[in-house]
């Protein structure tokens, strides 16, 4: 999994060649909702994964 940069080259590939591209944070985020809804039956909504990856962002370009 790559987190940073957010869009590899190898990504911008597989998305000009049609393919669905996901990067290493979203993963992670995925990752996490699957298995908090494994252990607790509640994943996270679509809005709190958006809240999650606005926050990793904004602290991400705070150490920029």
């Amino acid at each position: 999994l790559i987190y940073h940069p957010q869009v590899t080259k190898a990504m911008n590939f597989a998305s000009a060649h049609g393919c669905r591209v996901l990067g290493g944070l979203e993963m992670l985020i995925e990752q996490a909702s699957t298995s908090a809804e494994l252990w607790t039956n509640t994943g996270f909504s679509s809005s709190e994964r958006k809240a999650i990856w606005a926050a990793v962002l904004t602290e991400q370009r705070k150490r920029e």
